[in-house]
């Protein structure tokens, strides 16, 4: 008879354990999906202070017309499940034609000196700035999740669970 409580007791307490694992596991999922939100919020900001200066620049070269066409093919709308290499190349795409924007306004003091371009740019670099800090909260979430993930026993519910590893944003150095 005490084995059959004993026992009892002991799954009782195992079942507890398990939902408990499967609770810190979807929160740490959760915060994932919240970091990475945040990283996209701020690459469409990025993307709209972009169109900003790019409508300022329209004046100053026919060839900002063009850049401006495929901005806005290159600015995309938040999806779900974002990934580490779609956000790159979002990164990568902002960079560049900021780059083509800085280079025209080096050529156009007036432009170079505009208010509005100073305070636009002045927003880029803090969105850029937030960005860096969203990826280092998306990054220690993650590395959480992946530690968890690897210490056992625990490592035996995550799988029995679907919980797996995921990657790391490259620090931008």
């Amino acid at each position: 008879m005490h084995y059959f409580i004993g026992s009892g007791a002991i799954i009782v307490i195992v079942i507890f354990w398990i939902i408990s694992v499967k609770q810190i596991f979807s929160l740490l999922e959760q915060n994932i999906n919240n970091a990475m939100l945040q990283i996209e919020i701020q690459l469409l900001s990025s993307w709209d202070a972009l169109s900003t200066l790019l409508e300022l620049t329209k004046e100053y070269s026919d060839q900002e017309n063009i850049i401006i066409a495929k901005l806005q093919n290159m600015r995309e709308p938040i999806i779900k499940d974002f990934s580490i290499d779609h956000v790159n190349s979002q990164e990568n795409d902002i960079e560049a034609t900021m780059n083509k924007i800085i280079a025209l306004a080096e050529n156009h003091s007036d432009l170079y000196e505009n208010v509005t371009y100073k305070q636009t740019m002045g927003a880029i670099n803090q969105y850029k700035n937030m960005l860096g800090t969203s990826r280092l909260i998306y990054n220690e979430t993650v590395t959480k999740l992946n530690n968890a993930i690897g210490m056992f026993p625990v490592s035996l519910v995550a799988r029995m669970l679907g919980f797996q590893k995921k990657a790391c944003f490259k620090l931008i150095v």
